[in-house]
């Protein structure tokens, strides 16, 4: 599990932060402020990459269409043994948990990260444990200047 498929060598030698979005408890205003605390983080250094988990298409095109693509990993079939991950992003929210090997690699990669941040911190249990069982620190994108 330590690099999951390879994707955290992806990460090897940078900072970086992973956000968790839950389609179900958000529907994109709380992951707008978000990605911008994002951006402001990549501006400054803080941060190098960022690893974005959801399980709602419409929070990934969102994700995609304000992060530059050089800064931006998701959790895809293209970067992750099929075998690995096998759920159909078109199928959103709480059907995510047919596929228990997607969910726990996700889970595990959330917590790995230098920082971690989410919208849905305060909604989802899947998202403060496994922020929590990790290394990450967490930024409140809600706080004034991202808490920078």
């Amino acid at each position: 599990m330590d690099d999951v498929g390879g994707l955290m060598e992806k990460f090897e030698g940078l900072k970086w932060l992973s956000i968790h979005a839950r389609g179900f408890f958000d529907g994109g205003k709380g992951t707008s402020k978000t990605l911008e605390c994002a951006k402001r983080l990549l501006e400054k250094n803080i941060i190098q990459q960022i690893l974005f988990v959801t399980d709602s298409v419409q929070l990934e095109d969102l994700a995609r269409n304000t992060i530059a693509p050089r800064y931006l990993n998701s959790v895809e079939k293209t970067q992750i043994p099929p075998d690995i991950f096998k759920y159909n992003r078109s199928v959103e929210g709480h059907y995510i948990r047919d596929a228990m090997e997607t969910a726990l690699a996700e889970w595990y990669l959330i917590g790995e990260s230098d920082f971690c941040m989410s919208p849905t911190f305060f909604t989802s249990t899947f998202t403060r444990s496994s922020m929590s069982r990790g290394k990450c620190k967490y930024v409140n994108p809600y706080e004034n200047n991202c808490g920078i």
